[in-house]
């Protein structure tokens, strides 16, 4: 994702995961309204380095370099209004909490926790399945640990109890 390469790796992340597959014209729609977005990105009246990109057609990240100026609530409140925005626009919600995004096959795949069930009992879900961790925190950990097996990460205890 060569956009964040400018941004340090200790740059704060924040991940919005849709329940849907942004279309080719949606897709680039909403990197346009995200690109001005982080041009214009403040915080108390300071401009935030900050970078935001549409990801795998399902994630919305937000990167913000925090050593020239510091992000506050009403810097992050703009961003979750610009994701609200992005919602009404497409149809597509970036809110659900309840809703897993794991890698099946190089494909984008998400899950709710019926259809996690049912992948799991069929076999489609298992310990080398690759997931998207959108709870990463920084640059760097977004690079290293946002897509790792699903045994690596906080839902595994979860999804292990589905295949007991």
């Amino acid at each position: 994702m060569d956009i964040f390469n400018t941004l340090p790796d200790y740059s704060r992340v924040w991940i919005y995961a849709s329940t849907g597959k942004l279309s080719p014209e949606q897709s680039s729609d909403v990197q346009n309204l995200l690109d001005g977005f982080a041009k214009g990105w403040t915080s108390h009246q300071q401009q935030l380095n900050a970078k935001a990109a549409l990801v795998k057609s399902y994630f919305l990240v937000f990167m913000v370099d925090e050593s020239a100026a510091e992000i506050s609530g009403c810097g992050i409140d703009k961003s979750v209004q610009l994701v609200k925005e992005i919602e009404q626009k497409t149809g597509i919600s970036f809110f659900n909490r309840l809703i897993i995004h794991l890698e099946i096959e190089n494909e984008v795949h998400f899950f709710n926790k019926q259809q996690l069930e049912k992948a799991v009992e069929e076999g489609l879900v298992h310990e080398n399945t690759h997931f998207f961790d959108n709870l990463v925190q920084t640059k760097g950990d977004f690079i290293e640990n946002w897509l790792k097996p699903v045994n690596k990460s906080w839902i595994w205890s979860k999804i292990k109890t589905l295949s007991a």
